[in-house]
């Protein structure tokens, strides 16, 4: 058994207790494993987003978060009923073949619009003991009936659609009604960056109209929660001496380093970028397949 993670902005101290789990390490060995096995089929994606995704930005935290939520509703649904999972703007990574290892007769799919990725999952399933169904997709308008997933899971991919009200609407009209979303996003909380603390605000009324079930308190303003000194932030990470192999995604390393550049002009403070992330599990109804 894994020990609950908890909804919301993860604090520090979540993190360093997820870190530091068993499910963590079995995660973390899995990766090392499908890394090694796939590391010529992946070395383009690595250049291109990250050659190691479980220790980038929040994927300590938001990998294990998302799997606990995940396996605890698939051992909630009944034996005879089906198992489809789907994981939404997927990338290339270890995460839907660690979900499908330990969720025995899960149906577990992928979606990316990146068409390079339907080569890189056909070698992969074809070496792996598990396999994963990838479909080429924008998540904005999925390929999947109505009513016909069990769960979707979408890791910090929502905030950067420039849509996300259109993609919302998609999970729930794909979800089945026992069904949930397990959701992380990005905040930047100096708003340089997608998505700011107000858009983020936003983001949570869109997701409450659509699914008016989730397990955080939202009563509390974000605003609250982010000046804590106890929260997850990329700014923490980088000096945290616990924090083995982090790094920071392409993308945001490419970002900082415009920034550096930036600060040679005195304006690094403008353009310095700290992000956190927030995590939840959204219903359509409190009907369960219990």
């Amino acid at each position: 058994m894994h020990p609950p993670v908890r909804c919301g902005i993860p604090s520090i101290s979540q993190y360093n207790s997820v870190r530091s789990g068993p499910l963590f390490a079995q995660m973390e060995q899995f990766s090392n494993e499908f890394l090694a096995a796939n590391s010529d089929g992946l070395a383009d994606y690595a250049r291109k987003w990250s050659p190691d995704p479980l220790h980038s930005c929040f994927r300590q935290w938001e990998y294990p978060f998302v799997f606990a939520k995940v396996t605890e509703h698939l051992a909630r649904l009944a034996a005879t009923s089906r198992k489809v999972v789907l994981d939404a703007g997927s990338g290339v990574t270890f995460f839907p073949y660690f979900i499908a290892s330990a969720a025995a007769g899960a149906e577990v799919r992928c979606c990316d619009r990146d068409p390079g990725f339907a080569k890189l999952y056909s070698q992969i399933n074809a070496a792996s003991p598990q396999s994963v169904e990838f479909r080429t997709a924008d998540i904005r308008e999925l390929p999947y009936e109505d009513n016909s997933i069990d769960i979707i899971y979408c890791i910090s991919v929502l905030e950067h659609t420039g849509d996300y009200r259109k993609v919302i609407g998609e999970f729930k009209r794909a979800l089945a009604d026992t069904g949930i979303l397990v959701l992380t996003f990005d905040i930047s909380l100096r708003g340089e960056y997608d998505i700011a603390l107000d858009e983020a605000g936003r983001l949570l009324d869109t997701l409450h109209a659509h699914f008016p079930v989730h397990e955080a308190a939202h009563s509390y303003p974000l605003q609250s929660v982010v000046n804590s000194n106890d929260i997850l932030t990329t700014d923490r990470l980088r000096g945290y001496d616990n924090v083995d192999g982090f790094s920071l995604p392409p993308l945001y390393r490419r970002a900082l380093s415009s920034a550096k550049r930036l600060l040679l002009e005195g304006r690094w403070r403008r353009w310095s970028y700290n992000l956190t992330c927030y995590g939840d599990v959204y219903r359509k109804s409190d009907a369960r397949d219990d």
